[in-house]
């Protein structure tokens, strides 16, 4: 029984809404896209389940997520990515100085194509190996290793079979 005046707090953890207010989720999850798409999944999952103070995104949070966006007007699913439908070009994320860079399997496919072509408008001709590490460096990576070449050598490939035109999904 409640006194007049006294509140009753939930004992419910914030993910219960989370998984039952999917329009809440949906807007949230559509804002995030527009401001920071092409985005990943997971990291989508992520700063989504933030407004939830959910820190850990396990599979049902993930599947939730991944549901929403797939049937959402606003948001274009291509492999891993979401991105705000109707998107002309992916704008190349720089790291400011002293941050950390994206991790290159976070970054999207065509995303990587416009920093390529950023570089080769400031380097008129160069050998495709100097193009992979400068796109690199544009995107904050100062190695390029096994991982970092198996992300941007692909996405050189596809930008040149497409007439140096960026591929949007």
């Amino acid at each position: 029984m409640n006194l007049p005046g006294q509140r009753v707090l939930s004992r419910r953890h914030p993910s219960h809404s989370f998984e039952f207010d999917t329009r809440a989720v949906a807007d949230v999850l559509a804002r995030v896209v527009q401001q920071e798409g092409p985005i990943h999944r997971q990291e989508a999952a992520r700063r989504t389940a933030s407004n939830w103070q959910i820190q850990r995104i396990g599979h049902r949070v993930q599947a939730s997520v991944d549901s929403i966006a797939r049937n959402s007007h606003s948001i274009s699913v291509r492999g891993d990515f979401f991105r705000p439908k109707g998107m002309k070009r992916p704008p190349v994320r720089v790291p400011a100085p002293g941050d950390e860079p994206r991790s290159i399997e976070m970054i999207a496919s065509e995303e990587i194509q416009e920093a390529a072509i950023v570089v080769l408008r400031q380097h008129f001709g160069m050998t495709r190996d100097d193009l992979v590490r400068e796109t690199a460096r544009v995107l904050g990576h100062t190695r390029v290793g096994r991982i970092v070449r198996s992300r941007i050598d692909p996405a050189i490939s596809q930008l040149i079979r497409n007439g140096g035109r960026v591929a949007l999904g």
